[in-house]
């Protein structure tokens, strides 16, 4: 039997087919990217962001956000297939 393996996409940026069906997330956490950027498209505010997502580093949340900056297609497809409306 194969074993899942968490992919290292950057420093805090991990995949894993286990959690959100492989959704980039901040390692350690079930937190995606599509969370801190919907949130910061919002409240384009770093200590809003710390307060929203207090289990994860400052650090984190801008490796986040510069994850997106990099795969800002595929990070906008996971806010469309998301999307309520």
């Amino acid at each position: 039997m194969r074993s899942i393996i968490e992919q290292q996409c950057t420093k805090f940026i991990v995949r894993n087919p286990r959690i959100l069906d492989g959704e980039p997330t901040v390692k350690g956490s079930r937190i995606s990217v599509r969370a801190i950027v919907e949130l910061h498209r919002l409240y384009p505010d770093l200590n809003y962001l710390r307060e929203a997502f207090p289990s994860i580093s400052t650090e984190a949340i801008v490796d986040a956000l510069a994850f997106y900056e990099g795969n800002r297609e595929e990070i906008d497809r996971y806010i469309e297939e998301n999307s309520f409306e």
